[in-house]
């Protein structure tokens, strides 16, 4: 009676080799203090520890890395009887309170707001389940909402379908569409491989083996050449063809083809051309037009295109502003309008030559690209003439290579001047207004 076996087939717990749970290294996270504690409870419960002191001693030697030291500096405040951890639940909690993150639940609901089906239904399942586990709040119905939002639009309207109402009907019917849609893609990918095999495999023909092997040899590179290559290479040109539309040649479909309109007019127009050109010539004139007709209007569509082309590629005239004006009651060289100038500047040498005086000044100017240089000095209000306006202009005479006087923002703002390079004018609307034509060069 001694050798027989319990009633109920059930196997004493001394007999089964128990594992050992994984001890906790100490890292910051959820899933895995979560996951030691769990497994620590099972252990108990599958080896009957029932005291605390032993679920305490064997739960503390399961700790390594930073949750072995964390423990070592308790245990040592325990000894002085600065705190007392002498439960599993008083432990737990201490556990949580070290190495459980606060924000867990924050993040994972963020996550959850950007987690979106962009690969395969497996990952996207997984990774959802994942964030599931640090969420505990949430409600069954609010689950399976956000779990059917986040797929691509065809996965969506199937469930939906389906009405499923808990989240592991709702990861089993996406998971079924998954593997639905992996044989089917399988199947278009490879329509008869088993006959493809029996091709490839079967053995080659007597005559092929002993005619002409360099016959052979190029027959093969040219099946190679003509056969998977060749669907791959013009399944990537199609792919990464650019736009071309074939009224205008622009980077855009012929139905967003802005002379789409023109084209159609232009079309009619040779269709009422056409009748009425049969309507006045005789049989066997209209026979010879009815051959011609097609490449006669393909001509005048290229004709008029290319005077379309033609008429927007017109050439926009460049330069700078220059204007002809008096200073000092003398012309000067060469004298730029520029917007970009902050003051109105003069070289030293058009200064003598017009009799200016200056005063000194210990200002510097820069260019751009340049080092600053010091202003030679400052004329103060001296007349100039422009057209048939004048009016008194500060100049700051500096050193300049290209220009020999440059009026700036301080001359346009001052007298109220308009440049307007499309109109080839500057518009003076100051007290005395004025409109004078300056040079593009």
């Amino acid at each position: 009676m001694a050798n027989q076996a319990p009633a109920g087939g059930a196997i004493p717990v001394s007999r089964v080799k128990i594992p050992e749970p994984k001890p906790f290294c100490g890292a910051r996270d959820a899933k895995a203090l979560e996951k030691y504690i769990f497994d620590l409870e099972q252990y108990f419960r599958a080896t009957n520890t029932v005291t605390e002191e032993a679920k305490v001693t064997l739960a503390t030697m399961h700790l390594s890395e930073d949750a072995k030291l964390w423990w070592r500096s308790q245990f040592v405040d325990m000894q002085e009887g600065q705190c007392a951890i002498d439960t599993w639940d008083a432990l737990k909690r201490e556990l949580r309170s070290q190495f459980f993150p606060e924000n867990v639940e924050i993040l994972a609901r963020r996550k959850l707001r950007e987690l979106k089906h962009t690969g395969s239904i497996r990952e996207y399942v997984k990774q959802f389940a994942g964030l599931m586990l640090d969420i505990r709040d949430m409600s069954e119905k609010d689950k399976v909402f956000c779990f059917v939002e986040g797929l691509k639009p065809w996965a969506k309207t199937k469930l939906y379908e389906q009405r499923v109402q808990d989240l592991t009907s709702a990861y089993a019917a996406a998971e079924r569409l998954f593997d639905l849609s992996n044989d089917s893609q399988d199947t278009r990918r490879h329509p008869s491989s088993s006959s493809g095999g029996s091709r490839n495999n079967r053995p080659s023909s007597p005559k092929t083996t002993g005619g002409d092997r360099r016959f052979n040899g190029d027959r093969r590179s040219h099946q190679s050449n003509t056969g998977n290559s060749w669907r791959g290479q013009s399944n990537q040109n199609v792919s990464s063809r650019p736009l071309s539309c074939f009224i205008c040649k622009g980077p855009h479909m012929a139905r967003e083809c802005p002379n789409k309109t023109d084209f159609n007019a232009f079309q009619a127009s040779l269709a009422s051309d056409s009748d009425n050109q049969q309507n006045q010539t005789e049989r066997e004139a209209d026979q010879t037009e009815e051959v011609d007709n097609p490449r006669m209007r393909a001509l005048k569509f290229l004709s008029s295109l290319q005077k379309k082309v033609g008429e927007t590629n017109t050439l926009v005239e460049r330069g700078l502003m220059y204007v002809d004006i008096w200073i000092n009651e003398k012309p000067t060289k060469s004298t730029m309008v520029d917007s970009g100038a902050t003051h109105n500047f003069i070289t030293e040498a058009e200064a003598k030559r017009l009799n200016l005086r200056w005063e000194k000044d210990a200002g510097r100017m820069k260019a751009v690209n340049s080092a600053a240089l010091p202003i030679i000095g400052l004329v103060k209000r001296t007349m100039i003439r422009l057209g048939e306006w004048s009016g008194l202009v500060d100049f700051v005479v500096v050193k300049m290579d290209d220009f020999d006087v440059v009026l700036g923002m301080e001359f346009l703002l001052e007298h109220q001047v308009i440049p307007m390079p499309l109109a080839k004018c500057l518009v003076i609307t100051g007290p005395t207004p004025s409109v004078v034509q300056p040079d593009l060069r």
